[in-house]
């Protein structure tokens, strides 16, 4: 059988380089289109689809045709391969032999050029790229019609793999059950390709009328020509109630992209239609100063019964924490009027410290009395309707002076904000409640807390003025859709308006009671820092029409960014709603590129409700049958949700499952014979890999190969205080070709190990580490056991993919520990300092699922019970369990004494004893008690301190005092030989 070239190699190192350098990447990148949760970088999607579509020219049955046409379209000298270059850490490095200039090295050295984000229009790179994936098909698939192979993403989500199968010619086609997907994936695959070319459409009168417009605006201020002349003579005069938008576009800027002129018209036209109505709610200063934000506490009654106070909740007091500006609120209990009073302090007035608030672990403090309110009485406040809210500051600008400036919040502009409340209510009257969305929002603890504390709609996610922002904007954009439903077909119209609704929704998220000011960057975050809608006690409220982060016209600019780059092919995607499990083809997909639902990891459809109740009601006229049911879509979706707080019907992990094996038996009926389907996948269990490859094996397809790809940044929130990995594996599978006889397992398992050494050496050489590589092994070995349709012991019994992932981890655990020690020689290492090396080397000191460790204890040969007795080296945190701190470890007096029938402690237990010497720089002491140990004569001691103070990250206080110890070591040693140690 033919490969294709991404069954046998893949340029890892740079595709994981420019995937992570990717996240850092804002203007003009499709995740600022609008939000989608765990879309993949492009670069890793534009790698996986190439390499997906065209033969391994170095394979013997790749046609001399092909190779030829490999060498003559990659001829350019940047595309010989190159020696990879040497080591820098090893010893002694050496220059790496040459690389042998085959086509093969050509296709991974064109990749390494292909992926870069600079180059994702570069046509001396993407029209290679077309050219090479269209001759494959032509001989690969002789009987097809066309030149541009079918590529099908059944769980498109953001687009990111359908939009890269565009870009390099492919007839692309996206499904996603979730409507707002489906809509992201519309302005994303379908509008710019088919409204976005030049010269496509007729300019318009409106915009001949802005251009005159300007142009009198101009001659006013002596910088235009006449206002008309022959040119303009035609011209049609406005309408005397028309609104002309405050922005330039030009007759040749429509004619070069109609649908991002039309979006950027509209956009600024629905700005203008809001503005009038509302902004006198966001008042400029007597000065001249214009708000960006207000800043907000909620507020709660103290606990304590004897006082009549208020408590601000507050985290800290910082709102401008750079490097060459301090500025805080001070803030000043008043007891006769039972409240708290807000000042700005700057420099060398903060005279208090800025870091302490309120608010600390969920709870607050009374700054009156010092009573406590927990986090249960916060709760039942919340729920009782008794949490209210105080503004603290206003942030402002001005254009008479540089950078923020921050005054207290005044009388004034509170009445302002009852003004607004008024509004609202007046608005509601007029419109009807339903403006608003007041659906229902689930109580889901540790994902959706916000309702956990009274914030029970969604609407109480925004506070009035907020909710008539929004809701004025959405009137705005209804009537700008009949305007442009007058003057362009229907399905254009339809078009434009999606864009303005999708504004409309990107803007909840920064114009909500979720969103934090930033002191840092002075400027409000957003509500989906995480995947989860957090409590937040103290919020920024954005204006909307300041044109600072999180307003309109900001947004807007940014959407106009991303769309500009969208007009890569005149063809656009199939775009469909529908179900992964129902896929509407029949046989003829010639490739699955997809990057399914990542187990219980993300909650797609209850995350997207926060912004789909807002496009339902500025969208659900022009996509009736999209937007039909109150919230999205939920008994179709394809997740697991393992824990016991979910308060809708729980979907356990055989539903799962089973449902991937639906929606994977789906995807091999519509290939061709000799199609290939490559599977993005990351978790960090093997809980959720158990599930994904029994859903594989049971739909008939088998890995060839696989390949992790280091797709995050090392920055990110979620890396820093969990176990997230950081790379997803990226799974090549094949229709099995099923083997009339079962598996042996002994059979299989010598065969694994032969294969997985080989891929885990090649893993450890592209730098892959940690949890990530555990998980990369998983692909190289389920291609030796998955080619089977089933494995059986001499007894008969089947294997099970949880046995079969069992012997993966125990081979990954030994092949990382003899890395790991720089020693193949562990014999002489416990069981316990081996399960505790491997640990710290794989999770750090993150927070990981319990069955987690009782996996890898197995692996070891560690007894289960061992890591929870009163010295093991983990302790449980709620689910989860992580590495005991080693300043707790070293409280424990016994730690590394031998026990009772004599038998010495374990090397990481009497490690971190000496630890606690050496921290008093008691030397003498540490010499003492390592005699006692029944471990002075072990050199794997030193062996297994060595490999700590290698594995943890620099400021860690475990890794300075083995390195302390480390530094003791000879000055031990030598007391030994004296006879000091006997």
């Amino acid at each position: 059988m033919l490969k294709r070239l991404i069954e046998v190699a893949l340029p890892l190192k740079e595709v994981s380089e420019q995937s992570a350098r990717e996240k850092s990447i804002r203007h003009g990148h499709i995740s600022t289109l609008h939000i989608w949760w765990a879309r993949r970088p492009l670069a890793a999607c534009r790698a996986a689809v190439f390499a997906s579509l065209i033969p391994d020219p170095d394979d013997p049955e790749c046609p001399d045709g092909f190779r030829k046409l490999v060498m003559e379209t990659l001829k350019s000298e940047q595309f010989r391969p190159k020696s990879p270059e040497a080591d820098p850490s090893s010893p002694a490095p050496r220059p790496a032999p040459p690389v042998e200039d085959t086509p093969r090295g050509r296709c991974l050295e064109f990749i390494k050029h292909l992926v870069r984000w600079e180059n994702s229009n570069n046509p001396e790179y993407i029209v290679p790229a077309r050219a090479l994936i269209a001759a494959a098909h032509k001989f690969l698939h002789p009987d097809a019609q066309g030149d541009a192979p079918k590529v099908l993403d059944p769980f498109a989500g953001g687009g990111a793999i359908p939009l890269e199968a565009l870009r390099l010619g492919c007839e692309a086609h996206a499904i996603d059950i979730n409507p707002v997907a489906h809509l992201i994936e519309l302005c994303t695959l379908v509008y710019p390709q088919k409204y976005g070319q030049p010269d496509s459409r007729p300019v318009p009168d409106y915009i001949k009328r802005l251009v005159a417009h300007n142009r009198a605006k101009k001659k006013e201020k002596g910088q235009g020509r006449p206002l008309f002349d022959a040119q303009e003579a035609d011209e049609p005069p406005p309408a005397d109630d028309e609104i002309i938008p405050d922005v330039e576009i030009t007759e040749a800027e429509y004619r070069k992209n109609p649908l991002a002129a039309d979006v950027k018209y509209w956009g600024y036209w629905v700005l203008a239609s809001t503005r009038s109505p509302l902004s006198r709610f966001y008042p400029v200063d007597q000065d001249g100063r214009k708000p960006i934000a207000y800043l907000w506490a909620r507020t709660v009654r103290s606990p304590d019964p004897t006082a009549d106070v208020s408590i601000p909740l507050v985290r800290q007091l910082w709102v401008c924490r750079k490097s060459n500006r301090k500025v805080a609120l001070r803030m000043t209990p008043d007891p006769e009027k039972g409240k708290c009073l807000f000042d700005v302090a700057e420099g060398r007035d903060i005279d208090f410290d800025p870091d302490k608030g309120t608010m600390k672990r969920g709870q607050a403090e009374c700054p009156f009395t010092h009573a406590v309110a927990n986090s249960r009485y916060l709760q039942a406040e919340g729920n009782a309707g008794r949490i209210g809210h105080q503004l603290m500051a206003v942030v402002t600008i001005s254009s008479s002076r540089s950078g923020r400036q921050y005054r207290a919040a005044s009388d004034t502009d509170l009445d302002v904000y009852e003004a607004a409340s008024r509004e609202l209510a007046d608005f509601l009257k007029e419109y009807g409640k339903d403006v608003v969305p007041t659906e229902t929002l689930m109580v889901w603890s540790g994902v959706f807390n916000a309702p956990l504390f009274g914030l029970n709609r969604w609407r109480d996610l925004f506070n009035q003025r907020q909710l008539l922002a929004l809701a004025l904007f959405q009137v705005s954009l209804k009537k700008a859709t009949c305007h442009i439903a007058s003057c362009h077909d229907r399905e254009y119209a339809k078009a434009v308006s999606t864009y303005l609704g999708l504004l409309i929704s990107k803007m909840t998220d920064w114009i909500s009671n979720l969103t934090s000011w930033q002191p840092h960057v002075q400027c409000p975050g957003h509500v989906f820092n995480r995947q989860a809608l957090p409590m937040v006690w103290d919020y920024a409220e954005s204006c909307p029409l300041a044109g600072s982060s999180g307003s309109w016209e900001s947004l807007l600019s940014v959407m106009l960014a991303s769309l500009q780059p969208l007009r890569i092919v005149d063809r656009p995607a199939s775009v469909v709603r529908g179900h992964a499990g129902a896929l509407p083809f029949e046989i003829g997909i010639h490739a699955v590129v997809t990057d399914p639902p990542y187990y219980d990891a993300v909650p797609y459809s209850e995350l997207s409700d926060y912004f789909y109740v807002w496009l339902r009601r500025s969208l659900a006229d022009i996509y009736p049958d999209v937007m039909r049911t109150p919230l999205t879509p939920k008994a179709q979706e394809l997740v697991s949700h393992l824990g016991t707080n979910y308060p809708g019907k729980r979907k356990t992990a055989q539903d799962y499952e089973a449902g991937m094996a639906t929606a994977f038996s789906e995807t091999r009926r519509v290939l061709t014979a000799d199609g290939i389907a490559t599977v993005m996948f990351a978790h960090k269990t093997t809980g959720a890999w158990e599930s994904i490859i029994a859903s594989l094996l049971k739909a008939g397809l088998v890995v060839t190969s696989s390949w992790p790809i280091h797709t995050e940044m090392k920055t990110r929130l979620r890396g820093q205080e969990s176990a997230a990995l950081a790379s997803s594996v990226t799974l090549v599978c094949r229709p099995r070709r099923i083997d009339p006889d079962a598996g042996l397992w002994d059979d299989v398992r010598q065969e694994l190990r032969s294969v997985a050494q080989e891929r885990l050496d090649f893993f450890w050489s592209q730098g892959i580490r940690g949890a990530d590589f555990f998980i990369s092994a998983i692909g190289p070995a389920l291609s030796v056991f998955g080619k089977y349709e089933r494995v059986t012991m001499l007894s008969g019994d089947e294997v099970s993919v949880g046995q079969f992932l069992d012997e993966v981890r125990s081979l990954v655990s030994n092949y990382a520990l003899t890395k790991i020690l720089k020693t193949s020689q562990t014999g002489s290492i416990d069981a316990e300092s081996q399960f505790y090396v491997v640990w710290r080397w794989s999770y750090g000191t993150a927070k990981v699922p319990a069955d987690e460790a009782f996996k890898l204890s197995q692996a070891l040969g560690l007894p289960t019970e061992r890591m929870w007795d009163r010295t093991g080296t983990l302790e449980k945190s709620g689910e989860n369990v992580q590495a005991m701190p080693i300043a707790k470890r070293m409280k424990l007096k016994d730690l590394g004494d031998p026990a009772p029938d004599g038998s010495p402690a374990s090397l990481i237990d009497v490690l971190h004893r000496l630890c606690v010497f050496r921290e008093k720089g008691d030397t003498e002491g540490m010499i003492e008690f390592l005699a006692q140990s029944g471990q002075s004569n072990n050199p794997s001691l030193w062996i297994v301190a060595q490999a700590i103070s290698e594995i943890l990250p620099d400021g860690e206080k475990e890794k300075q005092l083995m390195q302390g110890l480390l530094n003791q070591k000879e000055k031990v040693e030598e007391a030994g030989r004296e006879g000091r140690l006997f």
